[in-house]
């Protein structure tokens, strides 16, 4: 009995230190800035099981105070915390991970002074080394309704005033849609440090979550926010990850063998020499009907895994998905949806002709007058249909652009991007050329 008591404690201690502790700043007359307070009753029950502590200004600038330290929570909107401003930079610059809870991130320097606290105007100096740009207020209409941007998260709801638009790198996890499902703002965002470049360079390893917005007063103490903010701590605490499934192709050919590439990477496990874990889970699908499944064991460095569906030989043409989930210790951590197109040759052969005739360009022989947008995608990977696109981002985009009535579109495919060349034969490689 004694053993195996010694066996659970064991297991316990090596756990707590496997996954850390979250740190939260709690200062007191701190000013909560462009959001409203958060009770500290919310951030408790929010992070409960995530061993969090409340750490003053002082405090924060210990260095044991963050050692170890999963996740530093910002729970005071756009303040940015002067005093203690370069022992969170160090952190992040060690691979932590950061929430900011409201406002725009990182944007009005508070500092102490005299013993008060004085805010100062709107600045970038801060939030550029997070990668934040620039911020600005969205539009915003009636009617919008918050949804996750897939089923990794669940429950929870936003109740804003405003919503700030967070120009970065980052990428939504939570949206506000309109009663099409159009996604008209992100009130929560994150950015994941995986590359070395610009200024944020030095927080490789690094994840930020942002809830940009001021909610409505009384928000941060109902079920909604909690919900929100338990699942954006337990999102930001797991490090900059890279998970893509890459298509071989954007398009197959009758009687070809769909084929993809599993890519994963925890950038914060593989900077603590920690082997990547979990397992994906991969569905191929038509109309919303699995077709097939696949599944790839997480191990070593970095998972680069190719996956082939060769039992979908004989696909009809049309458009198929293809839907991945990372799980990590029983959860869902990651998704990823891409697609392929099986090719309709019909498809090349059908609809109007384009021309030119003049100073005009024509359709069928008549004057077509264009309503077009530059298009770049909003995929997260690469915006351009060079590289290893994503062809469920095209298929959804260009619906939404479709229902707006736009016909025309530059896709910033220009010829100084060599890579779409083969260089043996000086032609456009097969790739690009599915893509297109």
């Amino acid at each position: 009995m004694r053993t195996m008591v010694k066996i659970i404690l064991a297991l316990c201690i090596s756990m707590s230190a496997a996954y850390g502790k979250v740190v939260v700043l709690w200062q007191e007359g701190f000013p909560t800035v462009e959001s409203q307070p958060v009770p500290q009753e919310t951030l408790r029950k929010a992070l409960d099981g995530l061993q969090p502590e409340f750490a003053s200004l002082d405090e924060l600038n210990k260095e044991e105070t963050l050692r170890d330290a999963e996740l530093l929570v910002l729970p005071y909107g756009s303040a940015v915390p002067v005093n203690a401003w370069a022992a969170v930079l160090k952190y992040l610059q060690t691979g932590g991970n950061l929430l900011v809870l409201g406002g725009r991130p990182l944007t009005i320097p508070v500092r102490k002074e005299a013993g008060e606290f004085i805010a100062d105007r709107a600045e970038t100096a801060y939030s550029r080394r997070i990668g934040v740009e620039h911020t600005y207020e969205a539009p915003l209409r009636a009617g919008l309704k918050f949804a996750w941007k897939d089923a990794t998260f669940s429950g929870g709801d936003v109740e804003v005033k405003r919503v700030f638009v967070i120009e970065s790198v980052s990428r939504g996890l939570g949206y506000l849609q309109n009663s099409a499902g159009e996604r008209l703002a992100a009130p929560v965002v994150a950015t994941d440090f995986t590359r070395l470049e610009g200024e944020a360079k030095g927080l490789l390893g690094a994840r930020v979550v942002m809830l940009g917005f001021e909610p409505e007063p009384g928000y941060w103490s109902s079920p909604g926010a909690l919900a929100v903010v338990r699942q954006a701590a337990d999102y930001a605490r797991q490090g900059a990850t890279v998970f893509r499934v890459e298509m071989q192709n954007a398009t197959v050919l009758a009687g070809e063998i769909p084929q993809l590439v599993v890519r994963l990477n925890n950038v914060r496990k593989q900077l603590l020499g920690q082997e990547q874990s979990g397992r994906v889970r991969i569905e191929l699908l038509a109309g919303g009907q699995v077709l097939a499944s696949r599944q790839v064991n997480c191990a070593g460095d970095a998972v680069t895994e190719p996956v082939a569906f060769e039992d979908q030989k004989t696909l009809a043409p049309g458009f198929y998905e293809v839907r991945s989930t990372y799980e990590d210790t029983g959860k869902p951590r990651e998704f990823y949806q891409t697609g392929f197109w099986v090719r309709d040759d019909r498809l090349l052969h059908s609809g109007p002709r384009y021309g030119v005739k003049g100073d005009f360009l024509t359709k069928d022989g008549i004057p077509f007058f264009p309503f077009g947008t530059n298009y770049f995608t909003t995929e997260h990977y690469g915006w351009g249909f060079h590289g290893a696109g994503n062809a469920w981002v095209w298929e959804r985009d260009f619906t939404e652009m479709e229902q707006h009535d736009i016909s025309f579109i530059r896709t910033g495919v220009w010829e100084d991007h060599l890579e779409i060349f083969d260089g043996s034969t000086g032609q456009a490689k097969e790739r690009f050329l599915r893509s297109l």
